[in-house]
């Protein structure tokens, strides 16, 4: 008898799932590079796809998965990687590696997504949470957040990628105990977006250990904002070429302590040893609050800067460590 078609294959595992599993969570083994099975996350997917997308799916991947994947139309889906499973962009950086859109509930965890044009983007109508993965690599950006799109990502690591490590552009994003660190920009900022970096909680966020959010060592400033808002609670922004925070064009931010009932001892925010402009720069039409930070070590004259008239600071004087370390009048 003739060996069936790989797309046979697939349509006799849809039909056979579809009849066992009416009202059942599916979960589904992938080992990239294997001879036999299911042997890329993308033909899981289309396994999964149409009835079965609704119900609370889960993907097994271990391997090197050398593949851009497409994930739309799905409900509850979960991503998981075993044994230090990686996601290659095969595209030579001209398509991104992951992209999620019109899906909610979906988890992506413990895989390392490597190059693409972006590595992960997240758009239109999708609610993700990643968790314990790393995203390097890419052309432009680590994880790419945009309108109607709403993204946490949990102690992960955002590296070397060529613009942002996170770039949210009228979309929302948390970061949560999570490294943005040897990119071109920290975080980007921008277009109604919002963007809230914390500390990780172990009561609220499953962990055993609390780490800050550390924006680090990126090229240009660790945080880049305009016409969007930026809150950072117990984070690390530090070491970063030219600046720590710069915040234009109507952005609004907030540097602060974090507090909870089981995490009541987390430090303050602090910004420190970024390169000549300094801790935090305050520009046209935006405003800065520092209920609970510190401002301090940073090149350039001074360690908060305003540059117009317009900009606009609350407690700048207490956060640089008195008022000959900034030039901002605060309200």
């Amino acid at each position: 008898m003739k060996s069936l078609t790989i797309a046979t294959k697939l349509a006799s595992i849809a039909l056979l799932l579809s009849a066992a599993t009416a009202a059942h969570a599916v979960t589904l083994n992938v080992v990239c590079g294997a001879k036999n099975g299911l042997t890329s996350i993308g033909a899981a997917l289309k396994v999964l796809h149409g009835p079965l997308a609704s119900l609370p799916n889960t993907i097994n991947v271990s391997g090197i998965c050398r593949e851009n994947i497409f994930i739309q139309g799905f409900d509850r889906l979960t991503l998981n990687g075993l044994s230090g499973a990686q996601i290659v962009d095969a595209s030579n950086q001209t398509a991104d590696t992951i992209i999620i859109t019109q899906s909610q509930n979906v988890v992506v965890q413990g895989v390392s997504v490597h190059g693409g044009y972006d590595a992960i983007d997240i758009y239109g109508n999708a609610a993700v949470r990643l968790v314990n993965i790393s995203s390097q690599g890419a052309l432009y950006d680590g994880v790419g957040v945009y309108r109607n799109a709403s993204v946490v990502i949990v102690n992960s690591t955002l590296q070397n990628n060529g613009y942002a490590g996170v770039l949210v552009v009228g979309g929302d994003v948390t970061v949560i105990g999570s490294a943005l660190q040897y990119n071109f920009e920290g975080i980007v900022v921008d277009n109604e977006a919002r963007a809230y970096a914390r500390v990780t909680d172990p009561f609220y966020d499953g962990v055993a250990i609390s780490n800050p959010a550390v924006i680090a060592y990126n090229q240009d400033f660790g945080v880049f904002v305009q016409r969007g808002g930026f809150q950072c609670a117990a984070c690390s922004i530090s070491d970063n070429g030219s600046g720590g925070l710069f915040a234009e064009f109507g952005a609004t931010v907030k540097l602060t302590s974090y507090s909870s009932a089981t995490l009541a001892s987390a430090p303050p925010t602090t910004v420190s040893s970024n390169g000549p402009n300094g801790g935090v720069v305050v520009g046209v039409l935006s405003s800065a609050s520092f209920p609970q930070a510190k401002v301090a070590g940073n090149e350039g004259t001074y360690q908060i800067t305003c540059t117009t008239p317009t900009s606009v600071t609350r407690g700048a004087a207490v956060a640089a460590g008195g008022p000959a370390n900034t030039n901002c009048t605060d309200y």
